[in-house]
């Protein structure tokens, strides 16, 4: 993979830049600031990462520089051949308040992303990115974990109820914040276990992420959404937003992944569980005495960082699923 420019500044990143002007994503819910712009003829994007504007940094402790140490750093120099991350260049650049930002300069993928809708993806397509989050995981087997990353249990907190508090008392206007409390209190609606189960989670995640971090380790991207996604003409699987990267079990990918795109599955849930234990092994990891324990604690995760949203989806075939699931794994945290 070709190596990212660390940049002296927004001026040296954006040597040679012309046509800048916003660009606005549908599916962009982080309050991050975009633009689009070219390059010597070359079509870019350039992503403003300030804490006063991102209610994402905010509420994962990001003070400005996580992707200057991340793709200025050398971390992500084994990421395998199938997965382009699109970012080009990253510079410190001065913030709003005082503070330190960042800047990534990106090529612009924007034609080879999954398109916005409800279409589900094709099997295929889908094969290949679940193969590829199994290659990422297996490249990073045993990975050891690294200070400028978020920690395990930030993936459980950052859609949280306090989220909302915070951002609400800040007076924030971002859509998300809010709908994470509003979803929460319906939480009632699950069985009655695995309303104690995930209430019990939400206000202490210890039990969790302990139980987690006993299980085989790697580095996980965080957000295998669609809108972070697509496949590009060299047939890699692009995959962008790397702000949530952290030591953790690879279920934890699997089951976001899962959980951000259940509308579009190519493949019932309990497949692409399947899909991923076999690339997983095609890439030479092992999965025998380990893979069902973490993976149906990740599914419980899954439902901690996202079933806020289910529930204001109402959709009751997919509340069944998760709350099956979850009673099912609630053994493996008693006590």
């Amino acid at each position: 993979m070709t190596a990212v420019r660390l940049a002296s500044g927004l001026d040296d990143l954006l040597a040679g830049a012309e046509h800048r002007r916003p660009l606005s994503m549908d599916d962009g819910k982080s309050g991050t600031r975009m633009e689009r712009l070219s390059i010597h003829g070359a079509p870019h994007v350039l992503k403003h990462l300030d804490l006063e504007e991102s209610w994402l940094m905010r509420s994962t402790g990001d003070l400005g520089r996580r992707q200057v140490l991340l793709f200025g750093g050398d971390l992500l120099d084994a990421l395998p051949a199938c997965i382009d991350h699109a970012v080009v260049a990253v510079a410190a650049v001065p913030a709003g308040g005082g503070r330190e930002g960042s800047a990534l300069l990106m090529r612009d993928v924007g034609e080879h992303l999954v398109p916005e809708g409800s279409a589900p993806l094709t099997a295929e397509q889908e094969y290949r990115f679940v193969d590829a989050m199994a290659a990422l995981h297996a490249a990073y087997w045993g990975f050891g974990g690294d200070d400028a990353l978020i920690s395990l249990a930030m993936h459980y907190t950052f859609l949280s109820e306090a989220t909302t508090l915070v951002e609400g008392e800040r007076g924030g206007r971002d859509a998300v914040p809010p709908l994470i409390g509003a979803g929460w209190s319906g939480l009632g609606t699950m069985s009655p276990g695995v309303s104690r189960l995930v209430r019990g989670l939400l206000d202490d995640l210890s039990p969790l992420v302990l139980a987690l971090e006993a299980t085989p380790q790697t580095l996980v991207h965080g957000d295998w959404k669609l809108g972070n996604m697509g496949s590009g003409p060299d047939g890699r699987t692009i995959l962008l937003d790397w702000d949530r990267v952290s030591r953790g079990p690879g279920t934890l990918d699997l089951a976001w992944y899962l959980a951000i795109n259940c509308d579009r599955l190519a493949r019932p849930k309990e497949a692409v569980i399947d899909l991923y234990r076999e690339r997983l092994e095609a890439h030479g990891v092992e999965t025998a005495g380990w893979f069902e324990t973490q993976v149906e604690l990740a599914l419980i995760g899954g439902f901690v960082q996202l079933g806020w949203e289910k529930l204001l989806g109402g959709d009751p075939a997919e509340l069944g699923w998760w709350d099956a699931r979850i009673a099912a794994a609630a053994h493996l945290l008693d006590g």
